[in-house]
């Protein structure tokens, strides 16, 4: 299970970046995932080996957090937490895969028609998300995660505000 601190985080960017009176419902993949924290930490750590005076990117204490524990401690996302619960709508991997072969069969030579499925059982929802693990600095004041759809990503940093935290950078880590 994840600690409190990143549910905060995973329910602030996923209200404020990608739901809306239009999508009103999140459905994410139950396990943490990130499609880009091996490459960056291979590429870091790359540099290093070559003993590069300057690598061409250093880490910082946030996205170091994020990379390790993407890398080495994917978890579930528990459906039963206070931010979760009613708002967000979990997937196992088993039912991703099956929604997934659903589409295939319903319009194997349509790929324009392939998330018709998934509409059609969430109609209230944007996109299928996969949410990273988040990344603290030492204070939690800085906080970096990961959102993907099939099609997207974007890596989002957060700063720790008077009220709340706010999402200060906003970077597309791949897209299909």
């Amino acid at each position: 299970m994840l600690p409190d601190n990143e549910y905060e985080v995973i329910a602030h960017v996923l209200q404020t970046e990608y739901q809306s009176p239009r999508h009103p419902q999140g459905v994410l993949e139950e396990m943490t995932a990130s499609s880009t924290a091996e490459g960056f930490y291979s590429s870091y750590l790359h540099s290093l080996e070559q003993r590069e005076i300057q690598p061409p990117w250093v880490p910082s204490e946030e996205e170091e957090d994020w990379m390790l524990k993407n890398i080495h401690e994917p978890r579930l996302i528990y459906r039963g937490h206070a931010v979760i619960r009613g708002r967000f709508t979990l997937l196992t991997p088993q039912a991703v895969e099956q929604l997934l072969r659903m589409s295939h069969k319903r319009y194997p030579h349509q790929r324009d028609r392939s998330w018709d499925a998934f509409h059609s059982l969430y109609p209230q929802a944007g996109s299928l998300l996969t949410v990273s693990r988040v990344g603290f600095d030492r204070g939690q004041e800085q906080a970096q995660i990961e959102v993907s759809t099939r099609i997207y990503g974007h890596a989002y940093r957060l700063a720790r505000g008077s009220q709340a935290r706010t999402v200060t950078s906003k970077k597309w880590t791949w897209m299909s």
